[in-house]
Formats: structure tokens, C-alpha cells, sequence
């Protein structure tokens, strides 16, 4: 199963696209704001890609609820490094709760 076109986070639609960085580069992931595109690097391992993709959904959700500006990038990039493994070992150790989440709605 590969990644989806576009996320919806909040108000915006978020394209996501495949991108390479240079080697020396070491990055996997971007999100920009302003833009409404989320940037990854499909040559990684399966699951290094999910824990990217939903480190850069964070971001676009704490742009998304302002905590962003509010943090600064440091505080930002922060929060989402410590938060993104946390959150997905939850959605993957709870696929009960998860599918309850999506019907309650």
C-alpha cells in the first residue's frame, strides 16, 4: 500500500509528494505550510516512511492550530520528534480503538 495523495488537516488539503535529498542532505521529510505540500523520501524503509509521513502530518497540525508560532521552529521540531513514535506505536497497538474513532464520527 503506498502513501495517499493528499491529507486533509484541518481547513487545508496537504499534497503529498515523493522527493529525494541530496545524500549529505540526511533529510526524509518536509512539510510546507504555505505551499500545502508534505515532501518524502519513498526510498525508505516501509515503516521509517510512516513515522516521516505522520512527523510531517504534526507539523502541518501544529501550523494548522497555531502552537507553531506560538513554540518557535526549535520548540516545533522538538515536540514532534519526542511526540511521532509515541503516537504511532498508539494507532498501531489500537487498531480497536482507531476503527471506533472513525465510526463515532
Amino acid at each position: 500500500m503506498n502513501p495517499p495523495e493528499h491529507v486533509q488537516i484541518g481547513p487545508h488539503r496537504y499534497t503529498l509528494t515523493t522527493h529525494v535529498w541530496p545524500e549529505d542532505d540526511h533529510q526524509v521529510g518536509e512539510c510546507d505550510k504555505h505551499a500545502l505540500t508534505i515532501r518524502y523520501d519513498d526510498t525508505q524503509h516501509r515503516s521509517q516512511l510512516a513515522d516521516t509521513l505522520l512527523h510531517e502530518c504534526l507539523h502541518a497540525i501544529t501550523y494548522a492550530t497555531g502552537f507553531s508560532n506560538e513554540w518557535g521552529q526549535e520548540l516545533d521540531e522538538a515536540f514532534v520528534c519526542r511526540f511521532t513514535p509515541t503516537l504511532l506505536s498508539f494507532l498501531r497497538d489500537n487498531p480497536d480503538l482507531i476503527r471506533f474513532l472513525q465510526k463515532a464520527t
